[in-house]
Parts: structure tokens; sequence; C-alpha cells
């Protein structure tokens, strides 16, 4: 049926996938305030000193929704995997989480960092009532971003991937999956490979 209405893409990606099922469509991605998400030094030393970090440990930092377990999209055991290995050759780093440590429609993170075998000592995390509240405004998460040395982002899939251009453009570097539409948005880090499996939710 022609509603006459127009698709658009957030993606080039999206876009892509749009015209393989012959659907024209606008591309207009997702953009990100320069004037909150900035380098902020002042943030970063502050914030560490705050957490008890010291000033040049490492910090890789995640920022992304506790949602989902089949699959856990946002690829939560696979960082923590990474992390672990991480902690055996720079045991000064940290893993800092930008979300809920536990979601009655996600993971308990906190069981999972066991499993790995990571000390809770190298866990920094948002304060859970201010984040389940939404207290945290772009401004706290535009200086919370500001403490990392890197952004993981490698999600099993992404329509875009709204942290990975605020990560960037705080000057942090980020580590993305080879897939969907990451790639395109990583203009300073690294793009990583992954394992093909099928999803039946997505069909594909």
């Amino acid at each position: 049926q022609n509603t006459r209405a127009t698709p658009i893409a957030m993606s080039r990606f999206g876009q892509r996938k749009l015209a393989a099922v012959g659907l024209d469509s606008l591309y207009v991605p997702h953009g990100v305030e320069t004037n909150v998400f900035r380098q902020m030094p002042e943030h970063r030393a502050g914030l560490r000193e705050m957490f008890g970090v010291p000033q040049d440990a490492f910090i890789v930092g995640m920022c992304a929704a506790n949602t989902g377990v089949t699959p856990p999209r946002k690829a939560f055991p696979q960082v923590f995997q990474a992390f672990a290995e991480l902690l055996k050759d720079h045991p000064d780093s940290y893993l800092y989480l930008h979300t809920l440590l536990s979601s009655p429609v996600g993971m308990d993170l906190m069981a999972l960092a066991s499993q790995c075998g990571l000390p809770v000592e190298r866990l920094l995390f948002t304060g859970q009532v201010a984040y389940a509240l939404d207290l945290v405004d772009t401004n706290g998460v535009a200086a919370i971003m500001n403490m990392f040395d890197v952004l993981a982002n490698p999600s099993y899939g992404e329509g875009f991937g709204i942290p990975i251009i605020e990560a960037q453009a705080c000057g942090v570097p980020v580590i993305v999956n080879d897939c969907t539409s990451m790639p395109e948005l990583c203009g300073s880090g690294w793009v990583v490979g992954g394992d093909e499996w099928y999803d039946p939710g997505h069909g594909a």
C-alpha cells in the first residue's frame, strides 16, 4: 500500500537494507551536541579522584542499556571476558559501567563479573538510584565519558549507536563490531570482528 510516506534511515547500513526491499529512503543520521559532549580534562581528573582511581589508570567504559538476555545485545559477556584478559597484563585497569547492574529485563552484571573472575574493586559504576530515576543528564554522561580511555561498544547490532559518536566527541576512542551501523561511526578507534550466529528474533 502506498502511504506516500518517505522512509528515513539513520545509517547508511539501514539505507542499504531499505533499498534491498525496494524502498527509497532519506539518510538522516543522529547528531551529537558538541557543546555538551566535548573534551573536559577537569572532569576527567575530578571524577577519577572521586572514584578513588589513580589519574594514570586505564579505564574501559560502557554506556549501554542492560536489556535483553536472549541475546544480551550489548555484549556484556564478551566485554567482561575481554576485560578479564586485559587485567592479566594490565592489573591497574578499571571497567566503568553506565547502566543498571541488575535488571528484570536484562542481566545480573555482578554475577557475570564473578563468573568472569573480575575483582569487584576493578568495577566502577554510576549510582544505581540516580541511573534508575534518570537523574544523570547529558552533561553528567559527557563528564563520565571524559573519564574513559576507551569506550567498548561491540554490540550485536545497532540501529545507530549514539554513545559511539558521543564518546568520540569527548576525545575518547571506541571499540565497535564490524556489523550494522557501527563501522561507519568509528572515526577514532577499532573495528573488531565477531562470530556470526543466527538470531531467530531478527530472522538473520
